[in-house]
């Protein structure tokens, strides 16, 4: 009998807590007059500059990282109240910030909130740089032992020998297909901040990250050796010849 080929796929998942929050918003004011509604969103871009400059200046900060694109303008169709067409100018600047800290990031969201124009579309959760490949290495690794491990369960369940590694790759590589060997299952996680307002800082409480790794292995393994009969306890009744 010859080898028998084995393709397994390994898998790894561990859940890990965020060390980033990062915030998407826009300030955006619309108007009648174009200079007016570009001077305006001018105004508190320049606002929001300054303040992130200072933030990320000051000793021990948790802000990682920020942005603010230059404001841009346009035109767009508007219906009045009467149901009349109506030319709207506006003007629109994204920003952009992490945290490395939830109560920090929550200060900034309700300090930011005195901002004219300024909404904050969303918060995601995410690893830095650095830990992401730690964890990323660790999954891979733990992955490849998983598939290992299946290998020898199948083979052993068929009366096999222990089977040898053939090919290693990442999840559908082994079938022409390249996808990710990892992957966040549940995605990042992210609150949606709908409106912002005053007073105290706003309660951010990350979930953890689900991550998951994911490789195929292809092994052989070869029939188990049959063990040589043991020698009967009875005499042969022919005795060999000298």
């Amino acid at each position: 009998m010859s080898e028998v080929e084995i393709t397994v796929a390994g898998q790894a998942r561990v859940t890990v807590a965020p060390d980033q929050g990062s915030i998407r918003g826009q300030v955006v004011i619309d108007g009648d007059d174009a200079h007016d509604v570009l001077q305006r969103v001018t105004t508190s871009v320049r606002a929001l500059v300054e303040d992130l400059r200072a933030l990320a200046d000051a000793p021990g900060t948790a802000l990682s990282s920020w942005s603010v694109d230059d404001a841009v303008s346009g035109v767009r169709q508007d219906w009045t109240a009467e149901g009349t067409p109506r030319t709207v100018r506006y003007a629109a600047a994204s920003v952009r910030a992490a945290f490395t800290d939830a109560r920090a990031l929550g200060a900034w969201v309700t300090a930011a909130s005195g901002v004219p124009g300024l909404a904050v579309h969303d918060v995601r959760w995410s690893l830095l740089p650095e830990h992401e490949a730690e964890v990323r290495a660790g999954l891979c690794r733990d992955a490849v032992v998983d598939a290992a491990r299946r290998a020898g369960e199948y083979a052993a369940a068929a009366g096999l020998a222990p089977p040898r590694w053939v090919a290693l790759a990442d999840e559908g590589m082994l079938h022409g297909r390249s996808d990710t060997v990892f992957a966040a299952m549940s995605g990042a996680p992210r609150h949606e901040v709908h409106h912002l307002g005053g007073g105290e800082a706003l309660p951010f409480q990350p979930e953890p990250l689900l991550l998951t790794a994911t490789v195929h292995g292809r092994f052989a393994a070869s029939p188990r050796p049959h063990a040589a009969p043991e020698p009967s306890p009875h005499p042969s009744p022919h005795p060999e010849e000298s």
